[in-house]
C-alpha cells in the first residue's frame, strides 16, 4: 500500500493515547523505511513527503524520550 506510511504517521501524530505512542512511533518509522525501500525510479514528491513525515517522527521520539546527558 502506497500510502499506508501516511496513515502510521498521521495515527503518531494523534497524542490522545500516550501509552501507545512509542509504538506507534516506531510502527511509523518502519513504515516509512518500507515505502523508502520499496520506491521505483519515478519521482512524484513522495519522497521528499517521506523525509519529511520521518523527521517529525524523529522530532516527536525525541519529546518522548529526551537524550540524557
Amino acid at each position: 500500500m502506497r500510502n499506508s506510511w501516511k496513515h502510521s504517521v498521521q495515527a503518531a501524530m494523534d497524542k490522545s493515547d500516550l501509552s501507545r505512542l512509542e509504538r506507534k512511533i516506531q510502527q511509523a518509522e518502519v513504515a516509512i523505511f518500507q515505502r523508502i525501500d520499496a520506491f521505483s525510479s519515478a519521482y512524484d514528491g513522495e519522497e521528499e513527503a517521506l523525509f519529511e513525515a520521518l523527521r517529525k517522527i524523529r522530532e516527536l521520539a525525541n519529546q518522548l524520550t529526551p537524550i540524557q546527558s
